[in-house]
């Protein structure tokens, strides 16, 4: 497999990076979705570890590991920033290694409305594109709109209803909390030139609280916190265009869901290969106190 393929695999990575964003962010409010409160979210540091789950004679890929190093801090009152870094080493069936680097940023104000984002690739230390932009969301009706910096200046609208990473998930975290299975929104990541990927969310039978246990090195705080949550088993499907019909999604996304957002046990579906994303640690950090 040539570096050239790995590239392209991975050219909506930042989908996948802001998703993972999402998914670790979601609210501390237990019953956010039931007295009608605002969702917050908790500030954190997480990594994982990445492995290969299975792959096709057509991917040429034989092995993967990698990292993920993961943080959130902020509020509602100033809004939330996060960081995420996500170093991956391929190996192809002529024992070839390639290594991706993935490092996004963003900036996303508490009640969604307003997303800044920035992000670079790097496959086998060059850079190979960097991606920095600034979103609104659409109200009372209208289409929202994103301009971006990088790789080019380009002023475009999304479609209507859609949704930045953080609120995305803060609003399928509610819609499991209420008991549905089925969340589909647009979603604006910042990233691949601007491009909004349709989503379907199903969201599995709930996990009683002391069920489902967090592995790798996580502190006594957070593994108290985390494991005496209920949780969910979620799916998420990326789609070019409108959902529907026989088309094929560009990727999946599941993992495990707690009821405080914290994501576990990750598995993420390219068609032509797979890779699973183990919870390696966690620190709950302390919030702005807002």
């Amino acid at each position: 497999m040539r570096s050239t393929r790995v590239a392209s695999y991975f050219k909506g990575f930042p989908v996948f990076a802001a998703s993972f964003l999402s998914a670790v962010t979601v609210s501390t409010a237990l019953n956010a979705a039931v007295d009608g409160k605002k969702t917050a979210l908790v500030p954190h540091r997480a990594t994982y570890i990445l492995s290969l789950g299975e792959a096709s004679g057509r991917s040429g890929i034989v092995a993967i590991k990698g990292r993920m190093a993961y943080e959130i801090t902020g509020g509602d009152c100033d809004g939330y920033t996060t960081n995420l870094r996500i170093v991956t080493q391929f190996t192809d069936n002529d024992a070839k290694v390639s290594v991706t680097d993935v490092r996004t940023s963003a900036w996303e104000s508490g009640d969604g409305s307003v997303f800044r984002f920035s992000s670079s690739h790097f496959l086998n230390n060059t850079k190979t594109q960097t991606t920095q932009g600034t979103a609104k969301a659409g109200v009372e009706g209208k289409q929202g709109t994103y301009v971006l910096e990088k790789p080019a200046k380009k002023k475009a609208k999304m479609p209507l209803n859609s949704l930045f990473p953080t609120i995305h998930l803060t609003k399928l975290i509610d819609r499991a909390r209420s008991g549905e299975n089925v969340f589909e929104a647009p979603l604006f990541d910042g990233g691949d030139g601007g491009k909004v990927y349709q989503t379907t969310s199903f969201i599995g039978r709930a996990k009683a609280p002391a069920t489902n246990k967090l592995d790798g090195k996580i502190d006594d705080k957070a593994r108290k916190i985390v494991e005496g949550l209920k949780s969910w088993p979620v799916n998420i499907s990326y789609f070019d265009g409108k959902t529907g019909g026989e088309e094929t999604p560009v990727f999946e996304f599941s993992f495990d869901l707690y009821e405080n957002g914290i994501a576990s046990k990750i598995f993420i579906d390219y068609g032509d290969f797979s890779m699973k994303g183990k919870l390696n640690s966690l620190e709950i950090l302390e919030g702005p106190g807002c």
